[in-house]
């Protein structure tokens, strides 16, 4: 028998924040059917990734249930923990993602998909608004992550529309985005100002693209014009995306952990910003920006998950924590 004293169970071990994964997988067979739309490239690489993202997302889920069951507690402690609990909200943002990937192959399932995920975003916000209120974390806390339980309303707007929900989906929008304008300034004044990231949290960084990115395509979803002022949410997404990377080769340094999925989504996001630009500017340069961003989208996702894969192979996907050390709980 094995003692569970000395190695928790890899399902009890197993945290929300994974869950990233399928956010970028997703996030990556939404971009290349977007590029399909308007560009010549195959369809079944889309279709192909949304598959992949469907099933990865049923073993965690199925896996993060049998922790619900087995350990309760741990499910708590990490909602409840000021880092962490953010993260919760990638399982929610996850179904606001599938109901997109899943909307040509089965339409009613997946409205009723999309319908769980923005119920759930929207009581993680109350739930996490709430906490932020009544117990302030305080500035060394506050990080990127923090972006996810708000920002996931901006994802529910640009996958809600296509299912005719646009009174909901208005509501989503202002939401997110009033958050955005909150958030925002605070992150990085935070940045700013206090002491760097630990390395577990530096990848989260990478969410600082995803707010101006998706601000734009859900301004144009809703019918906004493609106009100044929603070019100027995605040229800030491009803004920040070059500020990260001239810093690339110390995101490279760090040892390789599923904190990398970090990088994934918000590419995605980027790439599917690009290529909604390119679709309204009809550039060469445009196209060339959507071209590129789409394939250093694909590069990404393609090697953190076979990255991954080793490291579960490996049994160093998950290590067992010796002790919490640190005053910010390793995250992703």
């Amino acid at each position: 028998m094995t003692s569970s004293t000395a190695h928790p169970p890899f399902v009890v071990r197993l945290p929300a924040r994974l869950f990233a994964a399928v956010m970028g997988l997703a996030g990556l067979s939404l971009a290349w059917r977007v590029a399909a739309e308007i560009l010549p490239v195959p369809a079944w690489i889309g279709e192909a990734l949304g598959a992949l993202s469907v099933a990865v997302f049923l073993v965690l889920a199925a896996a993060y249930m049998g922790k619900l069951i087995r350990a309760p507690g741990a499910v708590r402690a990490e909602f409840d923990d000021p880092v962490q609990g953010s993260f919760i909200a990638t399982i929610s943002v996850s179904l606001l993602l599938l109901a997109a990937v899943l909307r040509p192959w089965q339409f009613g399932l997946a409205d009723l998909v999309w319908l769980a995920g923005a119920g759930f975003q929207l009581l993680l916000t109350i739930a996490v608004v709430r906490r932020w209120l009544s117990r302030p974390p305080g500035l060394p806390l506050v990080n990127p992550g923090w972006f996810i339980p708000t920002v996931g309303h901006v994802v529910a707007t640009v996958t809600g529309m296509p299912f005719g929900h646009v009174e909901l989906c208005w509501f989503f929008f202002a939401v997110g985005a009033a958050f955005t304008l909150i958030l925002y300034p605070l992150v990085v004044y935070r940045l700013a100002v206090h002491e760097a990231l630990p390395p577990p949290l530096q990848p989260t960084l990478f969410i600082l693209i995803v707010p101006p990115a998706l601000i734009f395509v859900a301004s144009l979803a809703l019918g906004g014009a493609f106009d100044g002022v929603a070019q100027s949410f995605f040229s800030l997404s491009l803004l920040v995306a070059l500020v990260l990377g001239v810093r690339l080769r110390q995101f490279l340094s760090l040892p390789f952990a599923a904190s990398w999925w970090a990088y994934s989504f918000p590419l995605d996001a980027l790439a599917i910003a690009a290529l909604r630009y390119h679709e309204g500017l009809h550039q060469g340069f445009s196209l060339a920006l959507a071209t590129v961003l789409l394939g250093l989208a694909t590069l990404v996702v393609v090697v953190v998950f076979g990255l991954t894969l080793r490291a579960l192979i490996n049994g160093t996907l998950l290590p067992v924590p010796a002790q919490k050390a640190a005053q910010i709980s390793p995250v992703l």
